[in-house]
């Protein structure tokens, strides 16, 4: 008798789609494509950190790109829910955060 082992990968899956945390994982993929939203200047001083009701917290190196990146706010925005497609609605505001 032969079988077919599954891959880890297809296995996870399941699990996760079993469980409801792929849809929760869906909501983070934009920060693998962080470069290629904010581009690579604005990439290298910040990190996305965490999405909580509605606003996603950023990471910036200090508080001069802080400052500088609240101005362009809406711009940064449109770009990250652009990114998350069907999420869109996942992500309402962003705070820079120094640290």
């Amino acid at each position: 008798m032969t079988r077919n082992p599954a891959t880890v990968e297809s296995v996870l899956t399941a699990v996760l789609a079993k469980y409801g945390v792929d849809k929760q994982l869906d909501k983070y993929d934009f920060a693998s494509r962080w470069k290629e939203i904010v581009g690579t200047e604005v990439a290298a001083r910040t990190k996305p950190d965490r999405i909580s009701h509605g606003i996603l917290f950023i990471r910036v190196e200090d508080s001069v790109w802080a400052q500088e990146l609240s101005f362009y706010q809406q711009h940064i925005l449109a770009k990250i829910r652009n990114a998350l497609g069907a999420q869109a609605d996942t992500v309402k505001q962003i705070r820079f955060c120094v640290g």
